[in-house]
């Protein structure tokens, strides 16, 4: 009614509330009322998710604790974790090059053990390293050998193992990294002895 929508666009961000898939509150940092038509723009923080998958989730609004209706349907879309770069982007095929492997959007995660993989063959896990925080974390892995006749881009897999009953966290990267043959030997002189 006209009495709500007043209401809804004097506001105050301790007034709105916020719900992704009808069970996380979003923290509510400011509304604004946008003009005459009636548009009002509420800034908020999105709750962790405890999945690393893309998704869209529903939206609801609470005024004062009361729903409140808005024209269409509301969505908040996460966008899922991916390991986003890899420095850099090459190695040999021969195995031994360390790598950085920028992993981003993964949240907060209680982490006991991580395993990375590239084109299915696993790097030894103890020479794994990570530092960073809930937005970007940074991972340096010493690249596995693999068939040495592979060549060209393979997927990156990381999996996070958390404490049971968590169930683990798999994200990929793609296209980010190539898998180089190594040169043929050059002989540079050749001699021999007969003796």
């Amino acid at each position: 009614d006209g009495a709500g929508l007043r209401s809804f666009l004097s506001a105050s961000a301790e007034s709105v509330t916020v719900v992704f898939d009808n069970t996380a509150v979003g923290e509510t940092l400011s509304v604004e009322a946008g003009g005459e038509d009636g548009e009002v723009r509420v800034l908020v923080r999105v709750p962790p998710t405890t999945s690393a998958v893309e998704a869209s989730v529903p939206l609801s609004f609470l005024l004062a604790g009361s729903p409140i209706g808005v024209e269409g349907v509301a969505v908040f879309r996460y966008r899922g974790a991916l390991i986003q770069a890899a420095l850099p982007g090459e190695a040999l095929n021969t195995g031994g090059a360390v790598i950085k492997l920028l992993v981003v959007d993964l949240g907060p995660l209680e982490i006991v053990g991580i395993t990375v993989s590239f084109a299915g063959f696993e790097a030894d896990s103890s020479t794994i390293r990570i530092e960073g925080g809930e937005l970007a974390r940074l991972m340096t892995v010493t690249v596995p050998a693999v068939n040495m006749t592979m060549e060209g881009n393979a997927d990156i897999t990381a999996t996070f193992h958390r404490p049971a009953p968590s169930l683990p966290v798999t994200v990929v990267g793609s296209g980010i990294f190539s898998f180089l043959v190594p040169p043929p030997p050059l002989l540079l002189e050749a001699s021999a002895s007969a003796g």
